[in-house]
């Protein structure tokens, strides 16, 4: 997972870099004029997750894919994506709920609820992830495409793929967060009203948005690979990777 991911950006640094610049200059104007960009950056990750999945289920080029022939999701896909987060979201819900009842001075304080479901969430997650995951890229090549299918998938292994997807999974919401937090303490001896502090909010923001795709990466590339040594005969090379 790790090491295929590192390969995909190894072998297409132009790619990520431009994407990159995209995002973190978007985010910097978001933030300079006030914008929400939750939507926008929700299909960001869902459009770069798919060309990930297409690149390596297709032996497809992320410069042809990104540059010359634009691969986008389709609607479909877009809804099961959200299948899986509102799954993960509702396993969530309901174990917040009973720990809520069970443990009530664990939520007596005002915000608790919020924290805890978070918490809970970042544990749930890659349960989702673990069970449909394959949906998604079953969906680009259209072969054993069904729900079913890809709860079958996940059935199996499920231990050991929950928690490949819970590393990838804390590493996507942690590094962001820590990077932020070091950009802020560097920042803070950064005069505010000198050109220098608008050059270094873009950088954090660039930054940042690095730190964010790339710790995603695996959690588009694992799906890949999984619903690949499933359905498909993977090659000795793509076993390694």
């Amino acid at each position: 997972m790790f090491s295929k991911s590192i390969a995909l950006f190894r072998a297409n640094v132009g790619v990520f870099a431009v994407l990159i610049s995209i995002y973190g200059i978007g985010k910097f104007c978001t933030e300079i004029f006030v914008i929400k960009n939750s939507y926008a950056s929700t299909l960001f990750y869902i459009y770069i997750g798919h060309n990930i999945q297409v690149a390596i289920l297709k032996d497809e080029s992320l410069v042809r894919l990104f540059g010359y022939v634009p691969s986008f999701p389709g609607l479909l896909y877009i809804l099961k994506c959200a299948f899986i987060f509102l799954f993960g979201l509702l396993l969530a819900a309901l174990a917040t709920y009973t720990v809520a009842n069970l443990m009530p001075p664990l939520v007596s304080h005002k915000g608790s609820i919020t924290g805890l479901l978070v918490v809970i969430f970042v544990v749930t997650m890659p349960l989702s992830l673990a069970l449909f995951g394959t949906w998604l890229p079953a969906d680009i090549m259209k072969r054993e495409k069904s729900v079913g299918e890809a709860l079958e998938r996940g059935r199996k292994k499920l231990i050991k793929t929950y928690a490949r997807y819970f590393v990838a999974n804390t590493l996507s919401l942690a590094l962001p967060i820590l990077v932020s937090l070091l950009l802020g303490r560097i920042g803070n001896v950064v005069p505010t009203s000198s050109p220098a502090a608008t050059l270094f909010e873009l950088a954090s923001a660039i930054c940042v948005s690095a730190t964010e795709v790339l710790s995603a990466t695996p959690l588009f590339v694992l799906p890949a690979m999984l619903y690949r040594d499933a359905v498909f005969q993977p090659t000795p090379a793509q076993k390694a990777g």
